[in-house]
């Protein structure tokens, strides 16, 4: 239940070609101070908000095409962006992520599987972090096309969302390989 001072924000992910996802998870977080322009614990650095940055990877794995969407991606590479990564306060801000070389094996049941692990953070437009989640955690067959592996991840922007460019922090991870890579990008909600 929502308590006073607090923000409620879901993230959702859900899973592309793959079976097994789409939880969503709350997260609670004080509205206390949103307001002020000072504080936080990281300082959010300039540019534009619809860009994405990959970040380091290793041993391979690539996430490439990070995208706003302006609605739930249908598909591999099958998504709308969304106009400059703006929204407004109550809409729902998607993101799309191509997700490469991904070390597959053998369950015990003869299918094939890979073992994925992604988080994301949520950071205001001062810079403090709003969420921090772990979205995807499991290891999951590869449906018949394992070179088109994506994710979806869903931002639920509540009501009352101060107005500002917020930061998106991903992280992928194969646990088989034990490989990672990251991106960050932005968004901006409008009043």
């Amino acid at each position: 239940m929502k308590q006073p001072g607090e923000l409620v924000i879901a993230v959702t992910v859900a899973g592309c070609l793959l079976a097994g996802c789409g939880e969503e998870s709350p997260q609670k977080v004080s509205t206390e101070g949103m307001q002020q322009a000072a504080g936080g614990d990281e300082q959010v650095e300039g540019g534009p908000a619809a860009a994405f940055a990959a970040g380091s990877a290793t041993a391979g794995l690539t996430v490439t095409n990070v995208t706003f969407c302006s609605s739930e991606p249908r598909g591999y590479g099958n998504y709308q962006e969304q106009p400059g990564a703006t929204y407004r306060a109550g809409q729902t801000a998607w993101i799309y992520l191509d997700v490469a070389n991904i070390e597959a094996r053998t369950g015990q049941d003869g299918q094939i599987e890979n073992s994925l692990r992604q988080s994301i953070k949520l950071r205001d437009p001062w810079g403090r972090l709003l969420m921090q989640n772990v979205v995807v955690d499991e290891v999951r067959p590869i449906d018949k096309y394992p070179d088109r592996l994506f994710l979806q991840n869903q931002i639920l922007i509540p009501s009352g969302a101060p107005a500002g460019e917020y930061r998106v922090e991903l992280l992928v991870e194969d646990r088989f390989a034990g490989a990672k890579t990251q991106a960050s990008g932005r968004f901006t909600v409008t009043p």
